[in-house]
């Protein structure tokens, strides 16, 4: 691979020298006591973006729980179910609606 990053000039993740470079930055420009004070202020008038930040930091963030199955969840009965894992063909016993190969021939070979 030619070169580090994304498709253009300066892209992807910035080296952890840039990085530190500009954490010694804001630290200069408002250090961590400064920073503090400032959070305890807001968590004290009740800003709910503070408390959720202190929350976070403080007790971790909750697991997320991610529902991949279905939008809703709807009751169906076994042979709504059926119907759909098997097809149409399925009627509402479980019986096909057509014969199979298997369950007899066209020349009447099969029975006797």
């Amino acid at each position: 691979m030619a070169g580090k990053g994304g498709a253009r000039p300066g892209a992807g993740r910035k080296p952890k020298a840039t990085e530190n470079e500009i954490r010694a930055a804001l630290h200069k420009a408002m250090p961590s006591a400064d920073v503090h004070a400032k959070l305890a202020q807001a968590v004290d008038r009740g800003e709910s973006w503070a408390i959720t930040l202190y929350l976070a930091y403080d007790w971790g963030k909750p697991r997320e729980r991610l529902d991949v199955g279905l939008a809703q969840q709807e009751e169906r009965s076994i042979d709504e179910i059926m119907r759909l894992l098997v097809g149409e063909a399925t009627g509402p016993t479980g019986d096909s609606a057509e014969p199979s190969q298997d369950q007899g021939s066209s020349d009447g070979a099969a029975m006797g």
